[in-house]
Order: C-alpha cells, then structure tokens, then sequence
C-alpha cells in the first residue's frame, strides 16, 4: 500500500473491517492487530456495525438512521456508540428502556429527547419551536437528534393511522404505554396524506443534514414542526 501511495499521491485509500473488534469477543488481540497493522498508511478505516444493534429500530426508519450515524460521526465511534444508545432509547418500550443511561439525550436548552417529543404531541408547537431556535443559535452540529426525535413522532403517527389497531401499532414503534393516549388525541383529526408528506419531509431533511441536497437544515426543521402543527391541528 505504501509503495501504491507513492506511485497515486492522489489517491484515497481506506480499509473496511468486519471482523469483530469487542474485547470479549473472538479473536479480538489478532483483528485488533491486522487493523493497526495498516493504520499508517490509509486515509480512514470502516468498521461495520452489526444489524442487530439496531434491531429495535422500525425497518422503514434503518436506513435514515443507520446512514445518519456514521455520516455525522465519522472517525468518531464514541459519538457513533452515543447515538446508537439515543436511538434505542427513543425507540425501546418504557419497560426495556427502564435501565439505559440517558445524560447524552439532553438538548443544549435542557430539554430532554423525551420531552421535545412530549411538546410535540401534546401540541406546545411555541415550545418546540423555541428548543428549536436554541439549538440553531448555540449548538448548530447537534442537529441529527432533533431530526430522530421529530421523525420517530411523525413515523409513528404515520403508522398508527395506517394500521387497523392503533394502540398496537403505537407500541411496535416503541411508544410508552403512558403516551399512546396523547398520540392518538394528538392525531385525532389527522389524515394518512398529510403524514405521508411530512415522512417525506423528514427524509429529505436528513439528505439536507448529510449535504445531499442543498438547503438550510434548522429552516426545514422549522418548517416540518408548522407542518406538522397544521397536520394535527384540532381545526381540521
């Protein structure tokens, strides 16, 4: 690989793993070593997280959030691990979710992932909108929770309109049995349609976040809320 790098300056050269590196696991002092073996001479190296670490997630949702956790922390396993354990907790049931740690999921306005979910959907949008701003002002980079957060209350919104028994759908989604009744008062008079657009809304906003498309990625949070007020709106 050297002698490669020598003959192509140009060129970019990467190694992808995936053998498992856990220290309880088989053969971790021997993989551990093939990895080092070429650290000095490639640019990055891709460790593949295993399926199952995100089995509790909806299968429609894996591939916004599994592509979304490396994007935003590459080279970075700690962050990587972090928001793997955010997601979980996000989308565990209240009895599994009992024993996880949850300092990490606090927002710069000391707000909670589970409360910006609460302000969603019991429907004090000026509150969510004022996390919002806050975190636009003083902590721009931290925007990939914000968006998990808003995506898991639209999927599982989406899916429990979409299903015949509502209170089942919710809980597949990993909503806690002490919100199901919010959920369904908070979708009450909301149409399959509308939140069909606002989970293309939010999948857009993520390829915004990875800068796929181009576009100011706090606006559209901002603007997927007001949609997302509008949709649910007791009006309609």
């Amino acid at each position: 690989i050297a002698e490669l790098r020598e003959d192509y300056p140009n060129t970019r050269f990467s190694q992808w793993f995936l053998d498992p590196l856990n220290k309880k696991g088989p053969d971790y002092e021997r993989n551990k070593s093939r990895i080092l073996d070429k650290i000095k001479v490639v640019d990055s190296t891709f460790l593949t997280t295993s399926p199952d670490a995100l089995e509790f997630l909806p299968k429609d949702l894996l591939p916004l959030f599994g592509g979304s956790i490396f994007q935003n922390n590459e080279s970075n396993l700690l962050g990587q691990k972090n928001e793997v354990a955010l997601l979980r907790l996000l989308f565990l049931s209240h009895k599994n979710a009992q024993n996880l740690e949850t300092d990490h999921i606090i927002f710069g306005t000391g707000i909670s992932a589970f409360e910006l979910e609460d302000l969603l959907i019991t429907r004090n949008f000026k509150k969510a909108l004022e996390t919002i701003n806050y975190m636009r002002d003083h902590d721009r980079q931290n925007s990939a929770p914000i968006i998990w957060t808003i995506a898991k209350v639209i999927n599982s919104c989406l899916s429990s309109l979409q299903a015949t028994n509502r209170n089942s759908a919710l809980a597949n989604n990993g909503v806690w049995a002490s919100k199901i009744k919010y959920y369904k008062d908070f979708i009450k008079k909301a149409e399959i349609k509308e939140f069909m657009s606002l989970n293309n809304e939010i999948l857009k906003i993520d390829l915004i976040n990875k800068g796929i498309l181009k576009a100011e990625t706090w606006e559209q949070i901002e603007r997927v809320i007001l949609m997302l007020q509008d949709a649910t709106s007791l009006q309609n």
